[in-house]
């Protein structure tokens, strides 16, 4: 009779043990699902801020030469960003100015003899070497304004960008 009974508490452990394992995987997918809504919500640029990242180091501030364009007056350089935005094969050096996006823009075009190609509202691309849409060396002038990922860094973020040769 003993045995029986402690047979029938075990299963009822048991029982009990794959509920709430039953009950937390569902939880578990349920979070997931709203995680996903609330993804399929945002902005692809909030999306991409909350990912997880590998750290990558921080990249030393570039000369002029690194950069083949001059540095933009004023302009202050974040060598965390540009380390992690960078990759094996293309480096990309992140500025930022409080100039409005069209000055930087009259800069460059100035500096470089080339024109910008406007992509949107304040966003800009100078393409110096190869297609205009991802070029092998560029520089792209973009407005802060409404923008979640530098918060408090300026009215505009300047990128130069470049891929190492292989």
């Amino acid at each position: 009779m003993i045995k029986h009974a402690l047979i029938a508490a075990a299963v009822l452990a048991v029982a009990d043990g794959a509920r709430a394992q039953a009950q937390k995987a569902q939880e578990q997918e349920q979070e997931q699902e709203q995680e996903q809504v609330q993804e399929q919500e945002q902005s692809p640029a909030e999306a991409r801020s909350k990912r997880p990242r590998a750290p990558r180091a921080s990249l030393p501030r570039p000369t002029e030469a690194d950069l083949g364009v001059p540095v933009y007056p004023g302009a202050r350089y974040d060598g965390d960003v540009s380390g992690g935005m960078s990759q094996p094969d293309h480096t990309i050096w992140i500025f930022f100015s409080d100039d409005a996006p069209a000055k930087v823009v009259a800069f460059y075009e100035k500096k470089t003899g080339k024109k910008a190609s406007e992509w949107d509202k304040d966003k800009y691309m100078i393409a110096l070497k190869g297609a205009s849409v991802i070029p092998e060396h560029g520089v792209t002038v973009e407005t802060l304004a409404g923008n979640p990922l530098f918060p408090g860094k300026g009215k505009t973020v300047l990128t130069v960008s470049r891929t190492r040769p292989p």
